[in-house]
């Protein structure tokens, strides 16, 4: 089985597990070779670009399409392969993304190779950045939601703090530490009593 993630960061937490491996070129051999026994062998986790890089190997040098021979390729965070696939950051860069999103798209629209599951919180940002069929499976059916009771329209976070209730409680999501504890300190300055919370390794 092969599992792809988004980021470096996420690769390196899913190898703290017993059952995956790093990618090797000893292991690329036997994959790209049918000679792996599947039941023995362990998970290999690598990222999308890294994934992008060997589909572009093999194309141009073997003439080759990296990836039938998996039973089954795990997509994670799959809602920003579309995202990162559309950003270079310069026009000579290759865009390892794009080639891996276009290689999954082409393995599950051919239905003769690998098993693709996608795992997302939002699958709707992928299945409209995926130009391939997609099948919801839901994990589980009682998964609570927060509900909305009140919408709040605001075009800048730090002039809406001043006006929200002291007596409540919210939950704010940041994508940026640095923007966790600038927002933290401006809760905290207008008596709003904020903590954040992130993970170590990102």
């Amino acid at each position: 089985m092969l599992y792809l993630i988004d980021t470096t960061n996420g690769k390196e937490q899913i190898l703290e597990h017993h059952s995956t491996q790093h990618f090797t070129k000893d292991w690329l051999y036997l994959v790209t070779h049918n000679m792996v026994d599947f039941e023995d062998a362990k998970v290999v986790v690598m990222t999308y670009a890294k994934f992008g890089t060997l589909v572009e190997f093999y194309k141009s040098r073997f003439q080759k399409d990296f990836g039938d021979t998996f039973e089954i390729i795990l997509c994670d965070e799959v809602h920003n392969l579309p995202k990162f696939s559309a950003f270079l950051h310069s026009p000579w860069d290759t865009n390892y993304h794009r080639i891996a999103k276009e290689r999954i798209e082409e393995i599950v629209s051919k239905q003769t190779g690998p098993q693709v599951i996608g795992l997302s919180a939002t699958p709707s940002r992928a299945e409209t950045g995926m130009f391939c069929k997609t099948k919801y499976i839901t994990v589980d059916s009682d998964v609570r939601k927060l509900e909305t009771q009140n919408i709040v329209l605001y075009a800048n976070l730090e002039s809406l703090i001043p006006t929200l209730p002291k007596d409540k409680k919210y939950l704010i999501y940041v994508s940026h530490v640095t923007k966790m504890k600038q927002l933290t300190e401006i809760f905290n300055q207008h008596g709003i009593k904020a903590v954040a919370i992130w993970s170590e390794k990102n």
